[in-house]
């Protein structure tokens, strides 16, 4: 099994010279101890649950100008959905 700190870890030993993949983690801790330690294994951001949409946004638009190939890609994401995300059932997955 792997958990996050370690998935982190292992992302970002192989990205390449320059290359950087946001990651940003979802917790229920909101100690200081657990911020640092995803923030040292190389996690860029953290929310925490309950997840707030506004949150979500706000992370996702903070760390999406990161890379204009990720940009497109979210736009082509968000650009495809029809039918309005339904909030209250994916904050509770």
């Amino acid at each position: 099994d792997m958990d996050g700190l370690e998935a982190t870890r292992r992302i970002r030993a192989s990205e390449a010279s320059g290359q950087h993949t946001p990651i940003v983690a979802l917790t229920a801790h909101a100690l200081i101890s657990e911020r640092d330690a995803l923030l040292s294994a190389g996690m860029d951001d953290y929310l925490i649950k309950p997840l707030d949409e506004k949150d979500l946004k706000a992370s996702l638009n903070k760390w999406a100008h990161l890379k204009s190939s990720f940009d497109r890609s979210i736009s082509k994401v968000v650009m495809s959905i029809h039918d309005p995300i339904h909030w209250q059932h994916s904050l509770k997955l």
